[in-house]
């Protein structure tokens, strides 16, 4: 079984467990449970609502759910009915409902999306019953505001109670400085981390790795920012890496120094600042680790042959063209002859010019190139290599000024007309795969005639001076993608006929977890609006949870295929 060991230097907030996982706490609203930047957010905070801890307490056991010690009123064991504790919410939204306001959103487990602003859901009556301490635990009615007598405490007394409570705030913050070693690290297992407890204490999993020094490494990543005027930041990255245990580390160390411009700054000032550059320096880090991971889905010679074919299509000169008719929507194409400006060789190609309106959105032909990126990005290798082409293509006597060009693939015949055998794949992999790909781009045009059985771009060999591919599924035809008015959805039916998707290849459930908003906006900003990035996001959020639903109800092996 493998670990992962995180050791953050600097701690940004209460750390706790909950159902096993170790969370860090944002000082958010405890009613939001929004996440930064990916990272789920929680709150430690005392929230005075018995009626939504009771409940929490009651639904999760229901669930088979580990509360952490809460008892049946919802308060924690050994505390007061007067200072209920409430874990990070994951309650249903009949929860919200029970409190009695409308614009209270309890998600049900943390948003995964990435975000760099935290939109609190909460209302006014709840950020106030959050943070009163003299309530005994009921919500206040916002009328009672102007009856001090109702409450126990005017107005005055009210804001003076919560600037006592920002000022414990702070010295909590100081305290947790001081015990940057509270959090060793958290195991994964399945995508879920495991009870910290186990093998992750100090005095455990810290003292082992001290016991390694061969595993410490030099810093892989450092950071230098002007954090604020008169503050420099330098972060740095390390990791150490232990097969044998099937173990890793990665620490984040900033340090935060005074250049002499300033005196006005304090030294919790200063842990503030240090803190963001750590979070900025680890962000990145995860970032580029991504980035990395990507693109050692395919072998280098893989990946240099689609290098090569890109550049043809992209700067290739054309040696001749021919019009390959019109389909049934009315939509030309082109059948066009490109030499390899490396090595003059004869690259073959379908030119799939931009038509003006995109045919209302099914022939929409920069979709191409998105399909080829996304299924690279996913560790999958589909669809044959698209460029994009602007500036003018004459062909044909006729002259486009952009359009797709895309790798022709070869004996290439419909995949039904073959058995499984030649396929080269199993079905429950690339009908998963597929499916995936389709969701994310939103493409509902996924019939028979898109499912090709024709000689792979990159896998093969040369003989006798020409390309020799291997026989594998091609998908084609993409450019009904992003269509608002799809629907396309991992429970329906495929062109096969084999049900909802219910199982996932193993590098294809990782790769999508890389799949995060710096890599899509890397990728395709070209070519799809900023609306249409964030609803990519949000699908690839659906189908991360999809799967993770899957894996909790009918086990890890009978959805993750990892031959």
């Amino acid at each position: 079984m493998s670990a992962v060991l995180i050791q953050p230097r600097v701690v940004f907030g209460v750390s706790h467990s909950f159902r096993g996982e170790i969370c860090e706490g944002r000082g958010l609203c405890c009613v939001c449970a929004s996440s930064v930047n990916g990272i789920p957010a929680c709150s430690r905070y005392r929230y005075r609502s018995p009626k939504l801890s009771a409940e929490f307490g009651r639904s999760n056991r229901r669930r088979g759910f580990d509360v952490a010690g809460f008892g049946e009123n919802g308060n924690e064991q050994g505390h007061s009915e007067s200072q209920p504790r409430l874990p990070p919410l994951q309650a249903k939204h009949k929860v919200a409902k029970q409190l009695g306001s409308e614009e209270v959103q309890v998600k049900d487990g943390f948003e995964r999306s990435v975000s760099s602003v935290v939109n609190c859901h909460a209302s006014a009556e709840d950020v106030i019953c959050g943070a009163s301490s003299g309530n005994c635990g009921k919500p206040l009615d916002p009328a009672s505001l102007t009856r001090p007598e109702a409450c126990g405490a005017d107005i005055k007394s009210l804001i003076q109670t919560m600037q006592e409570l920002q000022e414990k705030n702070i010295q909590l913050q100081e305290q947790l400085q001081s015990a940057v070693k509270m959090l060793d690290g958290s195991q994964s297992h399945q995508g879920k981390p495991l009870d910290p407890q186990v093998d992750t204490s100090e005095g455990q999993a810290g003292e082992a790795w001290r016991g390694r020094p061969e595993q410490t490494e030099e810093p892989e990543t450092e950071y230098g920012t002007v954090q604020h005027p008169g503050v420099r930041c330098r972060s740095r990255t390390y990791v150490a890496r232990d097969p044998a245990r099937g173990a890793c580390r990665v620490s984040v160390e900033t340090t935060a120094l005074r250049d002499g411009r300033t005196d006005a700054l304090g030294m919790e000032d200063m842990v503030a600042l240090a803190s963001q550059a750590a979070l900025a320096a680890s962000a990145e880090f995860a970032r580029e680790r991504g980035r990395q991971q990507a693109a050692s889905s395919h072998s280098e010679a893989c990946m240099g042959r689609h290098r090569d074919i890109c550049a043809a299509l992209r700067e290739g000169a054309v040696l001749r063209a021919r019009w390959n008719g019109k389909n049934q929507f009315g939509h030309v194409s082109f059948v066009v002859h490109l030499e390899a400006p490396s090595s003059g060789r004869d690259i073959k190609a379908i030119f799939k010019p931009r038509v003006e309106g995109d045919a209302q959105g099914w022939h929409r032909t920069p979709i191409e190139a998105v399909a080829y990126k996304l299924n690279l990005l996913l560790g999958m290798d589909y669809v044959p290599p698209v460029v994009y082409r602007t500036g003018g293509l004459e062909l044909a006597g006729e002259t486009y000024e952009e359009g797709a060009l895309i790798y022709f693939s070869h004996n290439s015949t419909e995949l039904r007309e073959h058995c499984e055998q030649e396929w080269g794949v199993s079905r429950d992999v690339l009908l998963s795969d597929t499916r995936i790909l389709d969701v994310l781009l939103h493409n509902s045009d996924r019939h028979h005639g898109h499912f090709l059985l024709g000689e792979h771009w990159a896998v093969g060999d040369w003989r006798d001076g020409a390309w020799q591919g291997k026989l594998c599924p091609v998908l084609i035809d993409h450019a009904a993608g992003f269509r608002r008015e799809a629907s396309v959805t991992l429970m329906h039916e495929n062109a096969f006929q084999t049900g909802p998707v219910r199982c996932i290849r193993a590098r294809t459930y990782l790769r999508l977890r890389f799949l995060d908003a710096a890599a899509i906006a890397g990728s395709f900003s070209r070519f799809l609006s900023e609306r249409e990035m964030r609803d990519l996001l949000v699908r690839r959020n659906m189908i991360l949870r999809y799967f993770d639903d899957l894996v909790e109800q009918q086990g890890y092996r009978q959805t993750v295929i990892e031959a």
